[in-house]
């Protein structure tokens, strides 16, 4: 089933054919199955381009999740340059600025455990 969208000009009294569309007071309905690419050079263009809402059923579908990665923040090893240890101590919730300001040592003593 091809869907259907709703564009509308940057232009609001746009009327007439455009990308082989016609438009009227600058609105058209775009079937997606005959003008696929006419819906792509409106994107880039900057109309407006909204997917029409079936009456039977006026809730539009949802998108799709995004999944979630969690990255695994690794702790340096001690003998790991100060520098690896303030990104690690900033990854796990360390203040930038309070971490910055401590020692190497401090900083392994604080969060190296």
């Amino acid at each position: 089933m091809s869907q259907s969208f709703t564009v509308r000009a940057p232009v609001g009294s746009a009327s007439g054919i455009h990308a082989g569309v016609e438009f009227t007071d600058g609105v058209a309905v775009v079937d997606e199955s005959t003008h696929r690419s006419a819906l792509r050079y409106f994107r880039k263009a900057g109309y407006e381009v909204a997917p029409v809402v079936d009456v039977d059923d006026p809730t539009p579908t949802p998108p799709a999740p995004v999944p979630v990665v969690e990255l695994a923040v690794r702790r340096p090893n001690r003998a790991a340059s100060k520098a690896e240890w303030v990104a690690y101590a900033i990854a796990v919730g360390g203040d930038p600025a309070a971490v910055e300001a401590l020692t190497r040592r401090q900083i392994i003593d604080d969060y190296g455990a």
